[in-house]
C-alpha cells in the first residue's frame, strides 16, 4: 500500500486528470494505487471476488424480469445489497476502512431487510411508506433488530455480530470510528491529531478484504436460495456456487486459521 506524495505517483495519472492538483491528487491516485495493490498482493482473494460480483450481476439481472408482484422491493432491496458491496469493495480494497466499513453495513442492513420481506410480504407496502408510517415502518424494521431481521431461524443470525461491528467502526462518529480514522502524535509540549485516510497495515488490510468476501458471499447464497423459482433455471449457476463456498472455506483457513483450544 502507498502513502506516498502525489509526485511520486505520477506515472500513474492520465493526461485528462491534470485537472486535479493539490493534497486531493495525491488522495485521488494513491487511492486508486491501493485499489490495484491490494487485488494484487492477494490474487487468491481477488480471483473468488471477482467471480462473485460477477454471480451477483448476472444475477440481479434475471430478477429484473419478473413476475410476481411479492418480490418487487425484495430485488430492488437486493440490487441496493449489490451496489453497496461494489462501493465498499472500491473503499476497503483502497485502504479506506471506514467508509468501506459504512458501505457494508448498508449492504447488509439492505439484503436482510429484503430477506425480512420475502418471509414476510405484506410488509412490502410498509417499507414502501416508510417514510409516510415511521411508526410502523419502525415496528417491523427496527424494533427488536436482532429477532426480526437476524432471527435464529434465518441460517445467518451470526451477521448480526458483523452488523453491530460495522456500526460501531464505520458510519456513525464513534470512538472506534474516529479511531479508524486518524492517529495522535504526543511530545512532551502538545498533542498532535493526524487524518488517516488508507490503512496500510497489511493484516488489516487482508482482514478486511476476507471479511467483505465472506459477507458478500454469504448473502449472495441465500439471496439465491429466496429467488430459487426465478435464479435455478441455470443449472449452473447453482454449480458454481457450490465451488465458490468451497474455494470460500478453503480462503478462511488460509486467511483466518482456527484459533488452537
Amino acid at each position: 500500500m502507498s502513502d506516498q506524495p502525489a509526485t511520486n505517483l505520477e506515472r500513474f495519472s492520465f493526461p485528462e486528470e491534470d485537472v486535479l492538483r493539490g493534497d486531493y491528487k495525491a488522495y485521488f491516485l494513491t487511492k486508486r494505487f491501493n485499489f490495484i495493490a491490494t487485488l494484487n498482493n492477494h490474487k487468491d482473494l481477488s480471483d473468488l471476488f471477482l467471480h462473485i460480483d460477477q454471480e451477483w450481476l448476472e444475477s440481479i439481472t434475471d430478477l429484473s424480469r419478473i413476475q410476481n408482484p411479492d418480490w418487487i422491493v425484495p430485488v430492488q432491496l437486493s440490487i441496493f445489497c449489490f451496489r453497496e458491496l461494489r462501493l465498499a469493495a472500491e473503499m476497503l480494497l483502497s485502504g479506506c476502512t471506514t467508509p468501506g466499513f459504512a458501505h457494508l453495513r448498508s449492504a447488509l442492513e439492505s439484503f436482510v431487510q429484503a430477506q425480512k420481506i420475502l418471509r414476510e410480504p405484506n410488509l412490502g407496502p410498509i417499507w414502501l411508506s416508510r417514510n409516510e408510517d415511521q411508526k410502523e415502518y419502525n415496528k417491523y424494521f427496527k424494533a427488536d433488530f436482532k429477532a426480526n431481521l437476524f432471527p435464529e431461524n434465518s441460517g445467518y443470525s451470526n451477521l448480526h455480530g458483523l452488523w453491530q461491528m460495522l456500526c460501531d467502526a464505520g458510519p456513525h462518529p464513534s470512538v472506534t470510528s474516529i479511531g479508524v480514522s486518524s492517529s495522535i502524535t504526543e511530545s512532551q509540549h502538545d498533542v498532535q491529531w493526524a487524518l488517516n485516510f488508507f490503512e496500510v497495515n497489511p493484516e488489516e488490510l487482508t482482514k478486511n478484504f476476507l471479511l467483505m468476501l465472506m459477507l458478500s458471499t454469504e448473502m449472495y447464497k441465500f439471496t439465491c436460495s429466496s429467488f430459487h423459482e426465478r435464479l435455478s433455471t441455470n443449472p449452473d449457476r447453482l454449480k458454481r456456487l457450490h465451488s465458490h463456498l468451497v474455494r470460500l472455506q478453503e480462503l478462511k483457513m488460509r486467511y483466518a486459521p482456527p484459533v488452537a483450544s
